[in-house]
C-alpha cells in the first residue's frame, strides 16, 4: 500500500474533513502528548503532525508510521533499526527523539518540533539571493556537516541525505540546523 492510499484511508476519503482522526492512538501517548491534525510533513512511511507534550505544553512532532506501509520484513528490520540508532543519538544539528509508542497498527515517534523550514523551501524562497554574500550557506553547511561528523564517528550512514531532511529553525539562531530521518 502507498502513502496517498493511506492519506486517503485516514481522511476516509472525505477531502471536506478538518483534518484526520488519529487511529489507534496508544493510551500512553494520550497521557504525555497532545496530536493535532495538523499535518507538517509527509515521509516514506508516514505522516508527522504537529503536537505538544502536556506537561508544559512543549511542541513536538509526532511522525506516526503506519504498519500496513512496511510491507516486507527488510522494511520493518530497517524501520526498527533506524528507531533504535535515533534513539542513542544527541546532538545540536540532529533532531532529538523524544519517545516512542507502538499501537497494533502504527508506531509513533515523537520529537522536537523544528519550526521553520526544510533547506528545500528555503532554497526556493531563497532563488533570488546569492547566499555566499552573508556566510549563510556556509554557515548552514557547516552545522550540517556537524550533524553528519557526529553520526559517522558512531559508525552510522544517515542513508537519505537530501534538502528536505535539513530543517532551519525559523529564529536563525546558533544550531539553527538539525537533520531529520
Amino acid at each position: 500500500m502507498q502513502l496517498s492510499a493511506v492519506l486517503h484511508d485516514y481522511y476516509d476519503g472525505d477531502s471536506t474533513s478538518n483534518g484526520p482522526s488519529i487511529p489507534d492512538t496508544p493510551t500512553e501517548l494520550q497521557k504525555l502528548y497532545s496530536v493535532t491534525a495538523s499535518i507538517v510533513g509527509l515521509g516514506t512511511y508516514g505522516i508527522v503532525h504537529r503536537g505538544h507534550r502536556l506537561v508544559d505544553n512543549v511542541p513536538v512532532a509526532v511522525k506516526i508510521i503506519h504498519k500496513n506501509l512496511l510491507i516486507s520484513d527488510d522494511e520493518q528490520r530497517l524501520v526498527r533499526s533506524e528507531i533504535e540508532i535515533h534513539e542513542t543519538l544527541t546532538h545540536d544539528n540532529i533532531i532529538s527523539l523524544l519517545n516512542v509508542f507502538e499501537s497494533d497498527s502504527a508506531i509513533y515517534l515523537i520529537s522536537e518540533l523544528i519550526e521553520g523550514s526544510d533547506l528545500e523551501e528555503y532554497r526556493m524562497v531563497q532563488r533570488t539571493r546569492t547566499l555566499r554574500d552573508d556566510g549563510t550557506a556556509r554557515a548552514l553547511f557547516v552545522q550540517f556537516l556537524r550533524g553528519l561528523q557526529y553520526i559517522h564517528q558512531l559508525k552510522v550512514a544517515h542513508g537519505d541525505v537530501k534538502p528536505s531532511n535539513v530543517l532551519l529553525k525559523a529564529d536563525f539562531v546558533d544550531n539553527q540546523v538539525s537533520t531529520t530521518d
